[in-house]
């Protein structure tokens, strides 16, 4: 579904007036304008957590482009770029945003974003193991709700009008796997933007990466694509060519975060002749335009007397919301219904989850791998015998504790997986819960298949496990990884950085086998400590297991002896008992004291599914944190001349 409607166009009216830097009249017949009016970013400068001053990284910067016209934000390094476009697309956190920025006068917010605009970051976030066409034929099931067949119609339209159709059925790809070029995937990024058809896109450095042969036609593809879908285009850039430089409709020059141009392409070079700064015959306007103003290289005296005659002469001031009348916005958009967002991210989640080995398959084999080894050096415990009993322990343990480190791979996806989806949602594509949602679904039966690989091959086939207890140390495996899988996951989303949550990973996983109870007895850890053992998934786990592993089976090497007060007697130094409760209680008298000597699977698997459910509440309050909207401009306090004019036809 659009993202606006095409019928919320400007009146075509003769009070629809915008003037020009000579202060002509001009018709704007297009789509929509937007107006950046004393936009200004102040952040706090503290010292020992006490703000001592304030710095102003942007500061009155004002802008307007029309619809079918493109932007270019320029400037040297640390000029604010960066800031600016944050400060418009709302990303970033900190630092109090003011100013005036509107579309067709209406400010801009989170939700009008959402709606109207969309947000192309300067490294491409796609799903590496998606083709092109499946890229797009999703982002087309999450942005219209018509018909399959006009949903692949404006998937093929798309292919055509961005250069894809040679490489439409080619994996996107990433670091690490072979698919698009630098350029395809930028512009795959660029068709998946419009296919939305939002009135502004914003790009963050659209010919970064890029040779100078592929970022003058990403360019000139720009200013085609602005002029042939009326929309607005606003790109930071960084050093462009000559010819890039040209394909630019209007110019933000930006130095020390203010103005030192705001307008026409074609008119930069007018305004600093102006000020005795001829651009020589040969040398690339843009290189030009950016010493001139750069405080480093540059007498910075000089730069200040350009700042100054910018905002002396300040002709975008003549320019606001309130020197055009247009209809109100249609911001009619909904979501789609949250059940269909839920099955069309269900099978993209399936799709990647088959395709991509590092989610799901590659820990499969792993699994098996591992787990097998530790078989074949235990294998010596097949045979239920006295001296057998504490290795038969401990290769159920091992089965417990190494594939749970393994979720680092969980929190390592998540991480990576959640710059995709905090983009998606920003753009409106669907809901975070729907997405949520739809994970915790395509997981739960991967979850058992892992939970099958882990004990299939090496316990029942290589170890003579007892098969009375397959089922129930089947769920006993499963929930115990989902616990630690919520823990990744939730470690992965919280950290910025991967490793930070790989970190904690590991670190959960140490804690949570030195306090299951095997190696230190609960009663021993000191009181701060003991909370560990309570959320310890191991220790649960592994207490259900060994019951329903030994409760049911006979150790060779002992007999039943009532005359013996433990009630059986062996020939051997080592005897833990003939029946399978008799060896428990032994275990749980002597060394492993967190054992159980009665069927408590039912509670034990309570406490598993208590932690999964407290990692996987935090873990969706996290990612809610991390997707949310950020923080829009706000007015200043006293009413601005473009809220004033709202609506009122300017004098003449």
């Amino acid at each position: 579904m659009a993202a606006v409607s095409h019928t919320s166009t400007i009146q075509s009216a003769a009070s629809q007036k915008a003037w020009d830097h000579e202060g002509e009249v001009q018709l704007h017949r297009g789509r929509s304008v937007l107006n950046v009016t004393s936009a200004r970013f102040r952040v706090a400068q503290k010292r020992w957590l006490r703000t001592v001053s304030e710095k102003d990284i942007v500061s009155d910067v004002s802008v307007s482009v029309k619809s079918g016209e493109t932007l270019a934000i320029m400037g040297p390094s640390g000029a604010g770029k960066t800031t600016f476009l944050d400060l418009l697309t709302m990303e970033g956190s900190g630092g109090v945003r003011n100013g005036c920025v509107d579309i067709n006068g209406e400010p801009l917010t989170p939700e009008l974003f959402r709606r109207c605009c969309s947000y192309v970051p300067q490294h491409d976030k796609g799903w590496a193991f998606l083709t092109c066409r499946e890229t797009l034929r999703f982002a087309a099931d999450f942005f219209h709700s018509g018909s399959r067949a006009e949903k692949a119609e404006r998937v093929e339209e798309l292919l055509r009008s961005m250069g894809l159709e040679s490489c439409a059925d080619t994996k996107v790809g990433s670091e690490l796997v072979k698919g698009l070029s630098g350029g395809q995937r930028r512009r795959l990024s660029l068709a998946v933007a419009m296919m939305k058809d939002p009135l502004v896109l914003f790009l963050d450095e659209i010919t970064s990466g890029l040779d100078a042969a592929s970022a003058a036609s990403i360019t000139n593809f720009l200013q085609q694509l602005a002029r042939s879908k009326d929309v607005i285009i606003v790109c930071t850039i960084h050093q462009p060519s000559a010819k890039v430089f040209a394909g630019f409709d209007n110019l933000l020059l930006l130095t020390g975060g203010r103005a030192a141009f705001s307008g026409k392409v074609k008119d930069a070079a007018g305004f600093f002749s102006s000020l005795g700064c001829q651009i020589p015959e040969h040398e690339n306007p843009a290189d030009f335009l950016l010493d001139s103003v750069n405080a480093d290289f540059t007498d910075k005296a000089r730069v200040e007397e350009v700042i100054e005659a910018w905002r002396e002469a300040r002709p975008m001031d003549k320019v606001r919301s309130g020197s055009f009348m247009f209809e109100k916005l249609d911001l009619g958009r909904k979501f789609r219904c949250w059940c269909a967002e839920v099955a069309v991210l269900f099978r993209r989640s399936a799709t990647l989850a088959l395709r991509d080995p590092t989610v799901y398959l590659s820990r499969i084999v792993a699994f098996m791998m591992a787990c097998s080894f530790f078989a074949v050096v235990y294998v010596k415990s097949r045979n239920r015998n006295q001296s057998q009993v504490n290795s038969r322990f401990w290769l159920l343990l091992w089965h417990m504790g190494v594939p749970c480190q393994f979720s680092m791979a969980a929190a390592l996806g998540q991480n990576i997986e959640l710059a995709s989806v905090r983009s998606e949602v920003k753009a409106g594509m669907y809901r975070v819960s729907s997405y949520l949602a739809a994970q915790h679904l395509i997981q739960l039966p991967f979850i058992f298949v892992l939970a099958l690989s882990v004990i299939g091959v090496s316990g029942y086939g290589i170890a003579n496990w007892d098969p009375a207890g397959f089922w129930q140390i089947l769920l006993v495996e499963a929930l115990l990884l989902f616990s630690f899988e919520c823990a990744a996951q939730f470690f992965g989303v919280a950290s910025r950085h991967p490793l930070l949550g790989m970190f904690n990973v590991v670190n959960f996983w140490f804690a949570s086998f030195l306090f299951a109870g095997f190696l230190v007895p609960e009663d021993d850890v000191p009181m701060p400590f003991r909370l560990f053992a309570t959320v310890s998934p191991i220790k649960w786990a592994s207490k259900a297991a060994t019951y329903a592993e030994f409760s049911g089976t006979v150790f060779e090497g002992a007999v039943l002896d009532e005359a013996d007060p433990r009630g059986f007697s062996c020939g051997t130094v080592e005897c833990y008992g003939r029946t399978g409760l008799q060896v428990l209680h032994t275990l749980k008298s002597t060394t492993i004291k967190h054992l159980a000597t009665e069927d408590e699977l039912l509670s034990d698997c309570a406490m598993l599914l208590a932690i999964a459910a407290a990692f996987r509440l935090m873990y969706f309050a996290a990612t809610w944190l991390r997707c949310r909207s950020g923080e829009a401009v706000k007015p200043p306090a006293a009413p601005s001349t473009a809220q004033g004019l709202k609506g009122k036809e300017p004098e003449v």
